[in-house]
């Protein structure tokens, strides 16, 4: 999963000249967290009950990443 994020920041930044990438995920959800933390992405906030699964809320990070900060990487 982080060769394949690192793939798709590539690809965004310098093919498409995305300015921003976003990346939610589960605040519970420890594994999937280290993935945008190891690809350098910024922990921006802590959305509280955001996403509707299984019939009850969850809490969500949202992770972004400037195009100027994955070039400076």
């Amino acid at each position: 999963m982080l060769r394949s994020l690192k793939g798709v920041c590539d690809l965004a930044f310098n093919k498409f000249e995305v300015h921003k990438i976003e990346i939610y995920v589960a605040s519970d959800n420890h594994a999937s967290n280290q993935i945008p933390k190891n690809t350098g992405f910024y922990l921006e906030a802590k959305l509280r009950d955001h996403a509707l699964l299984f019939n009850r809320f969850h809490d969500e990070n949202l992770w972004s990443l400037l195009d100027h900060e994955w070039r400076n990487q």
